[in-house]
């Protein structure tokens, strides 16, 4: 029996798993491991004389290389000889789904979900290196000792993320391809979604969605017949959600990747993921955070700073813009940061960002495109909120966390009780000392005229409306705007009015609330993200010994975080802890404010489940 040999691996002739156009596929063993490998030879002459088929080849290579998850075929090694390309690649003894479909014909339920959660495992790999596969089929999805892996990348395209093209040729195999494809328009990522949808509806129903003998009948059937299930299967409604979302015909209606792997029908499967998703979505958060103070804080313009780095000139920024857009707020980012951020702006997925999908972020996330109105010429970046992490973290004292556990219904009621005094409060000092003695040191006729004077004031300043004009002026007590798309959230967390005198020359009231609002969010988000012990945190600034925070030990704290604190803003934030007006902190205050703050972060995070979100209040 012929045998072969290129450098350690091994081969006979008569050992041939597959064939094709150009070259074959056989079964060999690697001298050095002894494994059994697969050795794709392919003739050189044929290979050479066609530059597509080369392109193809090297690109095949190129990803392969990149490419080391255990989903995915992997690449042992490329070898040559004067008439041969030898790709050798892992040896998956199982065969490929096509065989196993024709042999089967469908797989049961629980067996095609496990198949689909293998393959989308391999196609994260794709996702994170930019890669649309384009040829996602069943002959394409082999099977090694029960684990599906996804190969052959002859026509995969690696998207470089620095790049604001969108793809056009049509490439592939027609049947399992998007309409966008198919017709040689534009695509993204999303094409692969189509075809992942595609396969598994044939692995769950042992058919094809829709069938055709040429593309234009294959368009015009996507395009005149609904999709539709068969109805002698019993299948998981949320199974059919997802295999909907997949095959929405327009990219726009279809899932996204960071929807899919969210997706309920996959349970806790890809709870990896969404975990690695929270760490940069908390990124992302601080970046927005010192997005909003450089813009107070610098009056930049955020529209002509979308123009300075749209260096191509075309109303769009690539990733390479966007780099060096976000590197100016912060640095430190990292490539995989800002891909997450940037994949949050491109709504479209054309793998650019143009001006109103910016604006629609900034909109999303509070931030204003300009605050020319106000003036303060330092830049803020996370040194602050770095600077108080390492703090905490030298310190053995604070090591481990107590505070941990979810916040009680009792915890919330409290404080709903107590924000609820705070907004009936007046707006002058002895009016604050009349709201501070409790109302049955009054009579009945006094509490009624207490309430009819802040129903007056309500009316006169309704809650959450913006002031404009003269009113603006005449505004002593500013208010905090509420989430509008959860009543829930709004009956949970209220957060108090912060007093200011009218005449005052301190800084603008809106400017003053903003940042101390945010240095109190930032230590929450402080404390819950390394595991402070709050009690332990409380005694370190407790000076005094005297189980209280007044101002100056309470300012001492939050300078940790942002060291441009004026000590109106201190003021401002002391005020939201001490709620009986005391002049003091006491842990149960300070406790019962951290824990009320660190509940509507998180429940912020649940409502929009696009991570924690900046509040702007």
């Amino acid at each position: 029996m012929r045998e072969k040999k290129v450098d350690r691996f091994i081969f006979k002739m008569s050992d041939m798993v597959g064939q094709g156009s150009y070259g074959q596929v056989f079964k060999g063993l690697d001298e050095k491991t002894k494994e059994l490998v697969a050795i794709k030879m392919l003739s050189k002459q044929v290979i050479n004389e066609d530059d597509y088929l080369r392109e193809g080849l090297m690109n095949e290579i190129k990803i392969m290389r990149d490419l080391q998850g255990n989903n995915v075929v992997k690449l042992i090694d490329v070898l040559e000889t004067s008439n041969n390309y030898y790709i050798i690649q892992e040896f998956c003894n199982g065969g490929d789904l096509q065989h196993l479909l024709k042999k089967k014909k469908f797989l049961p339920q629980k067996e095609a979900v496990s198949f689909f959660i293998d393959v989308l495992l391999g196609m994260m790999e794709l996702v994170k290196k930019g890669i649309i596969h384009r040829d996602l089929k069943p002959a394409n999805i082999l099977i090694n000792r029960d684990i599906y892996k996804i190969a052959d990348f002859g026509f995969s395209k690696a998207l470089d993320n620095f790049s604001k093209q969108m793809i056009v040729s049509n490439v592939g195999t027609p049947l399992y391809q998007s309409l966008q494809l198919l017709k040689a328009q534009k695509y993204t990522s999303k094409s692969d979604i189509w075809s992942l949808g595609f396969i598994f509806y044939e692995t769950l129903f042992g058919q094809t969605p829709w069938t055709a003998r040429s593309i234009p009948e294959l368009i015009k059937n996507i395009v005149s017949q609904p999709l539709k299930f068969p109805q002698d299967k019993n299948v998981d409604p949320l199974i059919l959600d997802m295999i909907k979302g997949c095959l929405q015909i327009e990219e726009q209606n279809r899932l996204g990747w960071d929807q899919l792997y969210r997706h309920p029908c996959f349970g806790q499967s890809f709870s990896f993921y969404t975990n690695q998703t929270k760490q940069l979505e908390d990124k992302a958060m601080f970046l927005v955070q010192d997005l909003r103070f450089k813009v107070m804080k610098d009056k930049i313009d955020l529209e002509n700073v979308f123009h300075k780095y749209d260096k191509s000139g075309d109303k769009s920024l690539d990733m390479k813009e966007l780099t060096f857009l976000l590197h100016e707020i912060d640095p430190k980012l990292e490539r995989e940061e800002i891909e997450y951020i940037f994949n949050k702006i491109d709504l479209d997925g054309s793998n650019s960002i143009e001006l109103n999908e910016f604006k629609k972020w900034l909109e999303e996330n509070q931030v204003q495109m300009s605050m020319k109105n106000l003036s303060q010429k330092n830049n803020l970046t996370r040194e602050g909120t770095e600077q108080f992490k390492q703090f905490v973290q030298s310190g053995q004292e604070f090591e481990g966390s107590k505070n941990t556990q979810p916040i009680s219904p009792q915890i919330i009621q409290q404080q709903q009780q107590q924000q609820q005094q705070y907004q009936r409060q007046a707006t002058n000092p002895q009016q604050q000392s009349y709201q501070k003695q409790t109302s049955n040191q009054y009579s009945p006729q006094q509490q009624q005229q207490y309430q009819q004077y802040t129903q007056q004031y309500q009316q006169q300043y309704p809650p959450n409306q913006p002031i404009s004009g003269s009113n603006q002026q005449n505004y002593h007590m500013q208010t905090y705007p509420q989430m509008n798309n959860s009543q829930q959230y709004n009956q949970v967390y209220q957060q108090p009015p912060a007093y200011v005198p009218n005449n005052s020359n301190q800084t603008p009231p809106n400017l003053a609330q903003e940042r101390a609002m945010v240095t109190i969010q930032k230590l929450v988000i402080a404390i819950e993200k390394y595991k402070i012990d709050i009690n332990e945190l409380f005694r370190k600034y407790d000076k005094s010994d005297s189980q209280t925070l007044d101002v100056q030990e309470f300012g001492v704290m939050l300078r940790k975080i942002d060291g441009q604190l004026t000590d109106q803003d201190i003021k401002l934030a002391f005020g939201v802890f001490d709620v009986d007006q005391s002049k003091e902190i006491t842990f149960k205050e300070f406790q019962d404010g951290i824990r009320l703050h660190l509940n509507q972060w998180k429940f912020q995070h649940q409502q929009t489940n696009q991570g924690y979100p900046y509040q702007k209040y």
